[in-house]
């Protein structure tokens, strides 16, 4: 969150520079093979643009480049970064949003939780329309994942995938302050030519329920199911060609002010394989991160992950692959004066495996932020 901005009220154009400079050491085993810690030194330098248009409409971009280096093992040593853009439109009763982005990183996330340098690529077009007592939603989106390594458990090319995704949703208001309505998705996947995982396309039908407890806080729930259908002819021959799934997910955000906040999510479905080669798993997701004011400029911060897949088939003469990836980030951020602050962080990733070998990595940084 800025602690400030560079222009004045009423400008058009607003400047947010962002910059970290860390150290710390961790233990990391994906990385070099080995068990041994070393320390590191972490960057990081942005720039956010945000321009206000005449009426409703406002466009944002921003660029940045990261990089962690190491006192030993130059192996470790990784630079990337992310570049995003977008453009809205909003007014009383209607949404237009344009956006894209593309992000080199290496740090497990929900969505990519192996600790492995990738790509991603995304680009999406919202639309949405209120009425009185009603809302709908329309989705139109395609995102591309290029892993830019080995990782421990497959190639880069195993996994590497362009997706195009659509959705659409329609919400009723409903007594005290609650949005109830159902909504449709679709994804057709697509993977490298080389890889032994099928091509596949997936549907998803859920009822919503959407309540806000006040301006700053609010819950969401979907029930509903998916069906997931795998191209024939597997360079794996895999069995799991078809697959049905119910679907669940839950949100919750509790703002009690300004500068303390937490997040709750969990969700279970149909998720892209664990192991190399395998199609499809069932997951189970449980996110949750936070920032707790406990003085004027003293607060502590956290972010956790925890992410279990089964696979639902494997390739001949292997056994299915069941694994967990767990992240825990957590410390205390003490603001040292407008724009600068002071951060410290303790961190642990953990990875159990039924097929392969368990691992974990122990992570301590001090870090200096600048954000305007």
């Amino acid at each position: 969150m800025p602690f400030g901005t560079l222009h004045a009220a009423g400008n058009a154009v607003e400047l947010h520079p962002k910059a970290l400079l860390g150290a710390g050491w961790d233990d990391d085993p994906y990385l070099d093979g080995s068990t041994g810690g070393d320390a590191f030194a972490r960057g990081l330098a942005a720039l956010e643009v945000r321009l206000h248009g005449t009426g409703a409409w406002r466009a944002d971009a921003e660029l940045g480049v990261e990089t962690r280096r190491y006192a030993e093992v130059d192996e470790r040593n990784w630079t990337g970064g992310q570049a995003r853009a977008a453009v809205m439109r909003r007014d009383e009763d209607s949404l237009l949003l344009l956006r894209s982005s593309s992000v080199d990183d290496q740090e497990p996330i929900t969505a990519v939780p192996e600790q492995v340098e990738r790509r991603r690529s995304d680009a999406e077009a919202i639309a949405a329309r209120e009425g009185k007592r009603w809302r709908i939603e329309g989705r139109l989106g395609f995102d591309r994942l290029d892993y830019l390594e080995d990782a421990p458990t497959f190639g880069r090319d195993e996994k590497d995938h362009d997706r195009l995704r659509m959705g659409l949703s329609l919400m009723w208001l409903g007594a005290d302050r609650s949005l109830l309505g159902i909504a449709v998705s679709g994804e057709d996947v697509r993977l490298d030519p080389t890889s032994t995982i099928s091509d596949h396309r997936q549907l998803a039908i859920a009822a919503r329920w959407r309540h806000a407890f006040s301006e700053r806080s609010g819950a969401e729930v979907r029930l509903g199911g998916q069906l997931r259908r795998h191209d024939a002819g597997s360079p794996g021959g895999q069995d799991d060609r078809s697959l049905a799934s119910p679907l669940a997910a839950a949100e919750l955000l509790w703002r009690w002010e300004a500068q303390s906040h937490l997040f709750v999510g969990g969700e279970y479905g149909l998720a892209d394989g664990a192991a190399e080669g395998s199609n499809a798993s069932r997951q189970a997701m449980l996110v949750t991160r936070g920032m707790l004011r406990i003085a004027d400029r003293l607060a502590l911060m956290h972010y956790a992950h925890l992410v279990l897949r089964a696979d639902t088939g494997a390739l001949p003469g292997r056994d299915r692959e069941e694994r967990s990836n767990a992240v825990l980030r957590i410390g205390p951020e003490y603001r040292l004066g407008r724009g600068i602050g002071l951060r410290g962080w303790l961190g642990l990733y953990d990875v159990e495996s039924r097929t392969g070998t368990d691992t974990d990595r122990h992570e301590a940084s001090v870090e200096v932020v600048v954000a305007f």
